[in-house]
C-alpha cells in the first residue's frame, strides 16, 4: 500500500514539475514576444492617454508605426512623440530661433508622412529659405482633434512655449462636426460660448484602459474586430443623417455623453444644407470659439492665423466620394471653406483659405486615396509654401507686429 501511494505521489510531483517548466517557458515566450513587438513593431503602442480637458492627448515619449494602404504605396512611417508631447524631435533650446506653434488635427500631426515631409517641417524650411533666420515650427497637431481641443491645448501651452506666431489649422471636412461630437462647448441662448459639462462614455474609458494592455492581447482583439460587419455607409446622404443626429443629440436633447473621439466624417449637413439648423449652429459655435482663440492669443501678445484646408470631397474632381449636384442643387464646392473663412473673419483673425490654391494646382494629385483623405507630400508642400508667402506678406513674424 505504501508503495502504491509512494508511486502516485512521485508521479504527481513529476507532473507538477513538468507543468511548472511549461508555464515558465510560456511566460518567458510571451514576455519575449511582447518585448519584440514593442521594440520592432510598436503599431499599437499607447500613443494616446485620457485628458480631462481635451478628452485625450499624445503620450510623451511614445512612438508608432504607420503603414499606408498598399494602393497608396504601402510605405511605413515611424512616428515619434517627444518628451513634451509633440511629434518630432525635442524642442530647441536656442532662444534666438523664431518659434511658431501649429495646432490642428491629423493633417498637422501628419502621421502618414515622414517628419521632413510634414506641413510643419516644410513651413519651417520655407520660412528659413525666405528670411535666412532660424525658425522652429512646433508640430502641435493631434489625430482626431477638433478646433475646441486645439484651442484648449494652445491655451495651456502658450505660457511655456512663448511662440512668436500661432497657426490654427481647420479641416473643412469634419472640424465643424468635431465641435458637436466632443461636447466640450456649446452656445448659450444669447449665442455666447460656454463650457459644456461633458461625460466620457464607459466604452471610451475602457478603450483607454485597453491601450495599456499587452500588445499580443491587443493584436488578437484587433483581428477579431476585423470580422465585424461594416456599420457605416460612405455617402454624403448617410453622412448628413449622422451629422444631424449629433446636432439633435447635443443641442435638442441635451445629451452630454461623449461617445466618439476619432470617428470623423464629412460635414454633409453643412455642405448640403448650409441654412439648416444643424449647419447654422455649427458655424456660430465655430465663430464664438475662434473669437475666444483670438482673445486668448491677444492676452498673451501672440498673433494667430487661421489656415483653412479644403476637403478632397469638395476640391478634387475624381475623389471616391462625391456630391451629386443634381440631387443637391444647393451644394457648392467651396461652401465649407467659405463658411470657415467667414467665421475667422468675424472673429477678427487673419486667415488663409487654400481652396482656390488647391483647385488651381491639380487637386487630385494633392491627396491620398483609398480611404485616406489626408493631403500627401505635394499637398503639404503647396500649403507650406502658400502659408510662408502669407506670413511674409502680412509681416506676422516682425517684432512690432500687433496680434
Amino acid at each position: 500500500m505504501n508503495g502504491v501511494f509512494g508511486y502516485g505521489l512521485n508521479n504527481r510531483q513529476q507532473m507538477n514539475r513538468a507543468f511548472g517548466v511549461l508555464l515558465f517557458s510560456l511566460t518567458i515566450s510571451l514576455l519575449l514576444g511582447e518585448w519584440a513587438l514593442r521594440t520592432f513593431y510598436p503599431t499599437r503602442s499607447p500613443l494616446y492617454e485620457f485628458d480631462e480637458r481635451m478628452l485625450y492627448r499624445l503620450t510623451p515619449g511614445t512612438r508608432k508605426l504607420f503603414i499606408h494602404h498598399p494602393l497608396n504605396g504601402g510605405a511605413r512611417v515611424w512616428v515619434r512623440i517627444n518628451s513634451e508631447g509633440f511629434r518630432g524631435d525635442e524642442l530647441r533650446k536656442d532662444a534666438s530661433a523664431v518659434r511658431i506653434a501649429v495646432y490642428g488635427d491629423s493633417f498637422i500631426m501628419g502621421e502618414f508622412s515622414r517628419l521632413p515631409d510634414t506641413f510643419a517641417k516644410q513651413l519651417e524650411q520655407e520660412l528659413f529659405s525666405r528670411s535666412g533666420r532660424s525658425v522652429e515650427v512646433i508640430n502641435a497637431g493631434v489625430v482626431g482633434y477638433g478646433p475646441d481641443q486645439a484651442y484648449l491645448r494652445m491655451k495651456d501651452e502658450l505660457p511655456s512655449l512663448k511662440p512668436r506666431l500661432i497657426v490654427l489649422a481647420l479641416f473643412a471636412d469634419n472640424d465643424l462636426g468635431d465641435l458637436l461630437r466632443n461636447k466640450r462647448f456649446r452656445l448659450t441662448p444669447e449665442g455666447a460660448l460656454m463650457t459644456n459639462p461633458f461625460v466620457l462614455a464607459d466604452t471610451l474609458l475602457t478603450e483607454f484602459r485597453r491601450a495599456r494592455w499587452p500588445l499580443l492581447v491587443k493584436m488578437v482583439l484587433r483581428q477579431l474586430r476585423r470580422f465585424r460587419p461594416e456599420e457605416q455607409a460612405h455617402t454624403p446622404e448617410a453622412y448628413r443623417l449622422l451629422r444631424e443626429r449629433e446636432y439633435n443629440e447635443l443641442v435638442v436633447d441635451g445629451d452630454n455623453i461623449v461617445r466618439s473621439l476619432q470617428e470623423d466624417t464629412y460635414d454633409a449637413d453643412v455642405a448640403l444644407d448650409p441654412n439648416g439648423p444643424s449647419a447654422t449652429y455649427k458655424v456660430r459655435l465655430l465663430q464664438a470659439l475662434l473669437a475666444q482663440v483670438g482673445a486668448t492669443a491677444r492676452e498673451a501678445g501672440v498673433p494667430v492665423v487661421v489656415l483653412v484646408i479644403p476637403s478632397p470631397i469638395d476640391v478634387c474632381d475624381g475623389y471616391s466620394i462625391q456630391v451629386d449636384p443634381e440631387r443637391h442643387p444647393v451644394y457648392r464646392r467651396d461652401t465649407l471653406t467659405t463658411l470657415m473663412t467667414q467665421a475667422a473673419r468675424d472673429a477678427g483673425l487673419p486667415h488663409l483659405n487654400l481652396y482656390e490654391t488647391f483647385r488651381a494646382n491639380s487637386p487630385d494629385d494633392l491627396y491620398f486615396r483609398h480611404g485616406d483623405d489626408h493631403w500627401n507630400t505635394l499637398g503639404q508642400h503647396l500649403a507650406a509654401r502658400t502659408m510662408a508667402e502669407f506670413i511674409s506678406a502680412m509681416q506676422l513674424l516682425d517684432e512690432g507686429h500687433a496680434p
